[in-house]
């Protein structure tokens, strides 16, 4: 099951994103401002999952990659369970949905930041933070 959750973000990445997506605020600010109860989640399924996508299996090992797409797997899944109630069958699509648009928007941060200072992520002080409050909550 998250094979096919991940398999289905996969796919859905070869859809250009929009031109026009808004930059993301750091997710505490997110937080503080009062996002949706599950948004956290699925923020860090996207950024972990970013991060797999953008570095890949060889920069990131095996065993890391295997556990990111777990973790990823397992806030995806979570996520989903807490929308059901109020969205029944249609929960897990839009977690699917939310995850591939926060996923887009990290990786065009990471191509932007690339062109910029040779760096995806290692000098963007906001990618910095999102990772460390996602690994405090959520591990990985």
């Amino acid at each position: 099951e998250v094979n096919l959750k991940i398999g289905t973000i996969c796919l859905l990445l070869l859809v250009p994103a929009s031109s026009t997506a808004q930059e993301l605020k750091p997710l505490e600010q997110a937080i503080l401002d009062g996002s949706e109860e599950t948004y956290p989640i699925v923020r860090c399924a996207s950024l972990f999952f970013s991060v797999l996508q953008w570095a890949g299996e060889d920069r990131l090992g095996k065993e890391t990659a295997e556990r990111t797409e777990q973790t990823v797997g397992n806030l995806m899944d979570l996520a989903v369970s807490m929308r059901e109630p109020a969205l029944g069958k249609s929960a897990e699509e839009s977690v699917i949905r939310d995850v591939q648009t926060i996923t887009v928007a990290y990786m065009t941060r990471y191509e932007r930041n690339y062109a910029l200072v040779g760096e995806a992520f290692g000098q963007d002080e906001m990618w910095t933070a999102d990772r460390d409050l996602c690994v405090q909550l959520f591990g990985s």
